[in-house]
């Protein structure tokens, strides 16, 4: 018997040395799983939020596109209407300059009560 039990021996040891090593690899195993899927939930997560802020990001762009583009439009009515207060600024001055110098437009006083007093 003691010659079955030493040949038997060496076996056994092997056998539960595997067993052993095959029990600590799925126990790492499931903790390196769990790691994975732990960093697999955050980095959804972070996904998530990073879209979240790309599009709140996008929508305040283009709020402000268009305020841009209100204020391009107001400016451009502004710049209208300076131009043609100036345009007609022009045209005033240019009538009272003549009116001073002494001549005054064919027709301005054609209304006028004091050249037909009636």
């Amino acid at each position: 018997m003691d010659r079955l039990q030493a040949a038997l021996s060496p076996k056994l040891a092997g056998v539960a040395a595997d067993k052993l090593w095959q029990f600590q690899l799925r126990k790492e195993n499931k903790a390196l799983l769990e790691q994975i899927q732990e960093i697999e939930r955050r980095r959804q997560s972070d996904a998530a939020e990073a879209n979240r802020k790309f599009k709140e990001t996008a929508d305040r762009m283009i709020a402000l596109e268009s305020r841009v583009a209100e204020h391009e439009r107001e400016k451009t009515k502004s710049e209208q209407a300076v131009k043609h207060f100036m345009k007609e600024g022009a045209a005033f001055k240019a009538i009272v300059k003549d009116f001073l110098e002494g001549g005054v437009p064919e027709g301005m006083l054609e209304d006028c009560p004091c050249k037909n007093p009636s």
